[in-house]
C-alpha cells in the first residue's frame, strides 16, 4: 500500500512531506513549514480506506501539539 501524496498535499497546502517505511509496514510521516516539523506513524491498516481519518487525526494532533486550540474554560452555575 502506498500514501496518497496527492490527497495529503491536498489536505497540508504548504507543508512539505517526508516519509518512510516503517518497522511494522507502515509509514513514518514528516510534515513541515516554517520550521515547525511534525512526524506520526501511520499505520498500513489506516491507509487509504481510512485516509480522510488520518488527515483528521492529523489536524487534531498538530492543532494540539502547536497550542493552536482553543482553551475552553469551564464555569459552574
Amino acid at each position: 500500500m502506498s500514501l496518497d501524496v496527492a490527497k495529503l498535499t491536498q489536505a497540508f497546502p504548504g507543508f512539505s512531506f517526508s516519509t518512510q517505511a516503517h518497522a511494522d509496514g507502515g509509514y513514518v510521516l514528516g510534515l513541515e513549514k516554517e520550521g515547525r516539523t511534525f512526524q506520526r506513524v501511520i499505520p498500513t491498516s489506516s491507509v487509504p480506506v481510512h485516509l480522510e481519518w488520518v488527515i483528521n487525526t492529523l489536524r487534531r494532533d498538530m492543532a494540539l501539539e502547536h497550542s493552536d486550540v482553543p482553551v475552553l474554560a469551564f464555569t459552574t452555575p
